[in-house]
């Protein structure tokens, strides 16, 4: 980027600090902003722990969250729910009391309510395939008149683990119609977690890689998985009750960030904040290969491409879900460009058509065992006979429109 471009982005930035700071105050003096007194909720975003360390990050809020998704939900419903997620009311300032087995430690609410936290591991001494790969941090806010607390799921990859997963969530797990805006836009605001469709044979294919190469009855998941995606935190509890709601396996979801401070831009530009949290989750498992995977739709390809050429032998492969299957597009161009330039560095990178082409590869290469390509298939051919979701119903509508 030229001097000049940069520099205009300095100074919006911190024209949009000053103003953001100005409304701020005049709020605090009109009493309108949320205290101490306020907070209704703790928001424990999962995190996770690295050979020594246990990270976790949250977010104080005087609102409560949306309620679950019910079956019998309308459209006014999911509207209102996607309103409180959205008109979040941020507590800065707040005292958070976190404890991980047994040590406690007191943090701060800074911008927009968000705290985070470091904790030395501690491992619990059980044997790794044994214990999973979840452990527990507990936080709450003492200075409320009411009981404020929540917990934070830890992911903890034990020793057993034979590499990490890093995966994608728009149009890569949960079909949201990135490329189409008015379609993403209508299913955002509309639908809810039981609506929203999952693209076919993820589930499966997911636990899978979980799993790893442990054939028989073992299903006890060793392999860590990462969600990384460029929905906001407001969303944090939408995505992870729809994962729930769709057996697909709990990670971290490393979102992103819309607000401003003195640290980032407006909001972190584009997909490439993907790339910095990809760049950090590789950091985090030094003796851990990965498998990334992606989308064409948006810039996973262009992002996982760089990643194979700085980590070349620590990314065992990549595979892009093709949106528009069947259709050679400007997508597919541009993908197979990224395809071609990896090869040079020997990582194997694919365009895949669905679930079961990816867990084809999988087994082929030794990430999974050949029975879990069967149950792909068959989940694959399950998922697809599912009756026609709120999500392909809102695509009709907008393909019909004059």
């Amino acid at each position: 980027m030229s001097d000049w471009k940069t520099e205009i982005e300095k100074r919006v930035h911190e024209a949009a600090v000053v103003v953001e700071r100005a409304i701020d105050r005049s709020r605090d003096k009109l009493g309108l902003l949320p205290d101490v007194e306020d907070v209704e909720h703790v928001q424990a975003y999962c995190g996770y722990a690295t050979t020594d360390q246990v990270i976790v990050m949250g977010r104080v809020l005087a609102n409560q969250p949306a309620r679950p998704a019910e079956e019998d939900d309308n459209w006014w419903n999911n509207l209102g729910a996607m309103w409180r997620r959205v008109n979040s009311k941020e507590v800065i300032g707040a005292e958070v009391v976190l404890n991980y087995a047994g040590v406690e430690k007191t943090v701060t609410s800074g911008d927009e309510g968000y705290y985070q936290a470091t904790f030395d591991r501690v491992d619990p001494g059980m044997d790794a395939e044994l214990r999973g790969i979840w452990s527990k941090v507990r936080a709450r806010v003492p200075a409320a008149d009411r009981k404020v607390e929540n917990e934070h799921a830890v992911l903890t990859p034990s020793a057993a683990a034979k590499f990490g997963i890093i995966s994608d969530m728009d149009d890569t797990v949960i079909h949201t119609g990135a490329t189409q805006l008015l379609l993403m836009m209508r299913q955002t605001m509309f639908g809810n977690a039981r609506l929203r469709q999952p693209l076919a044979g993820v589930a499966t294919f997911y636990h899978a890689l979980q799993r790893g190469m442990r054939e028989g009855s073992t299903t006890t998941p060793i392999n860590p998985l990462f969600y990384v995606s460029s929905s906001p935190w407001n969303l944090y509890g939408l995505l992870e009750e729809f994962l729930r709601h769709n057996d697909i396996p709990l990670g971290p979801l490393m979102l992103r960030d819309y607000g401003i401070d003195e640290n980032k831009l407006i909001a972190e530009k584009g997909h490439r904040h993907k790339l910095e949290k990809a760049e950090r989750i590789i950091a985090a498992y030094p003796d851990l290969p990965f498998v990334l995977i992606g989308d064409s739709g948006q810039d996973d390809a262009e992002i996982y491409a760089e990643v194979a050429h700085r980590h070349g032998d620590r990314i065992a492969a990549v595979y892009i879900r093709d949106v528009d299957p069947g259709n050679e597009s400007k997508h597919d161009e541009r993908v197979d460009g990224f395809i071609d330039n990896v090869a040079e560095t020997g990582v194997p990178m694919l365009r895949a058509v669905d679930s079961l082409a990816m867990a084809e590869h999988a087994a082929e290469v030794g990430l999974i065992t050949h029975e879990d390509v069967a149950a792909v298939a068959e989940n694959v051919d399950r998922d697809e006979k599912i009756p026609a979701t709120v999500g392909e119903a809102i695509e009709e509508a907008v393909e019909n429109e004059p």
